[in-house]
């Protein structure tokens, strides 16, 4: 290491630029899956009603799409619920509703023009019939968020009240079930209409947690059975077998770490 003196307020600037970034790029995952779990809940309603099915049929639909998909997560027949309560809730909404089901035909174009624009100015991604704070809250909450919001609220007017609160609070999960347990939304004086409309200027990890969603890490996974191993599944995979049968052997074994450096 150099003994040349670099400024904290350098590498304040280098973390913050890399936290913005890596937030865009979870944001905007996040509104692409939200996309395809309104358009698959909307597709599997619509069979669901024109072909008169019961609520086990949603196990088949889940072991035929593994069976088409190997290795696809995210899609159990219990997910799959999920997102038919997903498409319900919302698709009374004009404006959430023909957004969802849009295609995202200029979003490759919104991101490459975009990369040196404003943080702020990087999501257009959703048509315009939506106020752009709603839009920007609604595609910032991940869809555990959204589904424990739908479970517990009455209306869209306090499902918006807590969307908001998560999308500019950055509540986890867990924060979100005790606002909802403790029926925050009606304890609120003349807050409602107070939520900052743009992120802060500084962001934290916080912010990214937001995204730590099961579904969301899921979604983005690129296994698949016709393509090679990834490298890095494939290691842990055997790891954890090697770690498995040496635990197993007794208390004389012990698993110290994979890519140990070992001298002799």
């Amino acid at each position: 290491m150099s003994n040349i003196n670099i400024s904290s307020n350098f590498i304040k600037k280098l973390k913050q630029q890399i936290i913005s970034s890596r937030y865009v790029v979870a944001k905007l995952a996040n509104a692409e899956m939200l996309r395809l779990y309104f358009s698959i809940g909307k597709t599997v309603e619509d069979e669901f009603e024109k072909n008169k099915w019961g609520a086990k049929v949603i196990e088949d639909i889940s072991s035929q799409l593994q069976m088409e998909l190997p290795g696809v997560r995210g899609f159990l027949g219990k997910n799959i619920e999920k997102m038919r309560s997903f498409y319900k809730a919302w698709k009374v909404e004009p404006s959430i509703c023909s957004s969802l089901t849009s295609k995202f035909e200029n979003s490759e174009k919104v991101i490459y023009s975009s990369l040196t624009s404003d943080i702020n100015k990087q999501e257009n991604l959703f048509d315009n019939k939506i106020e752009k704070s709603n839009k920007n809250n609604f595609i910032s909450v991940s869809f555990t968020h959204h589904y424990e919001i739908i479970l517990k609220t009455e209306s869209e007017v306090e499902r918006w009240y807590y969307i908001e609160k998560v999308a500019q609070n950055f509540w986890s999960v867990r924060h979100l079930r005790t606002e909802l347990n403790n029926k925050s939304h009606l304890h609120e004086r003349g807050e409602s209409n107070n939520f900052k409309k743009t992120l802060p200027d500084i962001l934290s990890n916080k912010a990214l947690k937001v995204f730590k969603d099961q579904y969301l890490l899921d979604f983005v996974n690129i296994e698949d059975a016709d393509d090679e191993i990834d490298e890095r599944v494939l290691e842990n995979e055997i790891v954890n077998n090697i770690r498995k049968f040496l635990m197993s052997l007794g208390n004389e074994f012990s698993f110290m770490g994979n890519q140990r450096n070992a001298t002799t």
